[in-house]
């Protein structure tokens, strides 16, 4: 602080030790100020503060995910409210929490029917209506045996439970790797052949 002070003010020796009691007391403050941005981002603010930045977008902290992943979630609290209830919400909660990317998570709506009378079919098994009211399937495919061991079926399925509306059921399908290799691979066999 004697810097800004007039050059015969400098030269006291005096007036620099009271100023650095000063400088010494403000200097922290002043660190904190620059780098506050960063107690606001979610994936850099300490760990005693994370529940606060929940709080602060009204985002239910989860016992069932890690931290990391909780931090994930709160960051882009605002895009999943944007599309909650919907399969693109669902679709971007699960990537952020699980790590798979758009192509890995599937979440399939059964087909909407038509009331059918006389001797229509539809599809393999003729029936009236699509089957069981308001359901939908969540298909998780990892592609490796890291990623499947990565998966906490407890915490997707209360991330499911959380994000998907009230009134709605679903089943949760996590294929295994190797089994959804072997599927490509006879879809590829029976495309050729």
């Amino acid at each position: 602080y004697q810097q800004f002070l007039p050059e015969f003010y400098q030269e006291s020796d005096f007036l620099g030790r009271f100023l650095s009691i000063f400088e010494q007391s403000f200097e922290p403050v002043y660190e904190t100020a620059e780098t506050f941005w960063a107690y606001l981002d979610p994936l850099l603010t300490p760990k005693a503060l994370v529940p606060f930045l929940a709080h602060w977008v009204a985002w239910p902290m989860n016992p069932h995910l890690t931290l990391s992943q909780q931090r994930r979630l709160i960051r882009h609290a605002v895009e999943i409210y944007q599309w909650r209830g919907t399969a693109r919400g669902l679709r971007l909660c699960l990537q952020l929490c699980t790590g798979l990317d758009k192509r890995q998570i599937e979440v399939i709506e059964p087909d909407e029917r038509e009331f059918a009378v006389g001797e229509i079919t539809l599809g393999d098994e003729p029936c009236l209506g699509g089957g069981k009211a308001y359901h939908f399937v969540v298909s998780l495919t990892p592609e490796t045996q890291d990623q499947l061991n990565s998966l906490d079926e407890a915490s997707i399925r209360a991330l499911i439970e959380q994000e998907k509306p009230a009134f709605c059921t679903y089943t949760l399908d996590i294929i295994h790797p190797a089994a959804a290799a072997q599927a490509v691979l006879q879809t590829a066999t029976t495309d050729d052949g």
